[in-house]
């Protein structure tokens, strides 16, 4: 815990936290993707991403989610918080390569974000 208390004290820190951030989801829908036994592969083929994309890529790691629970039964407005995905991505690649600093409000936005979308995970794999 202090390692945190340090990188939240730290702005310097700060692109560290939301790219770590960003990871926690992106490995928590791999976890579960997988653990649901996800045919992924099948997945990259009806989307015509085979030889594109690889599996669990970034580019696709969302869409195979929300795909996969909608055809579960989850509705259009349900998976809409999955958008945060994009945003996450989005702000970890900016954090991770451009030369902006980053404010504790991205900081913020990410762990809140990042919480919502594991919450949502967690519970449609109840």
């Amino acid at each position: 815990m202090a390692l945190v208390e340090v990188c939240l004290r730290r702005k310097e820190f700060f692109t560290v936290v939301i790219g770590r951030t960003y990871y926690a989801v992106f490995l928590k829908i791999k976890h579960y993707l997988t653990e649901t036994g996800f045919n992924y592969d099948k997945f990259l083929i009806d989307n015509e991403y085979k030889g594109k994309e690889r599996e669990f890529s970034h580019g696709t790691l969302k869409q195979a989610l929300s795909g996969y629970l909608f055809d579960k039964g989850y509705k259009y407005q349900e998976l809409q918080l999955l958008n945060k995905v994009d945003e996450l991505y989005t702000i970890r690649r900016k954090a991770d390569y451009k030369k902006e600093k980053m404010a504790f409000y991205d900081l913020k936005s990410s762990f809140n974000d990042a919480s919502e979308v594991i919450e949502f995970i967690d519970k449609v794999g109840e």
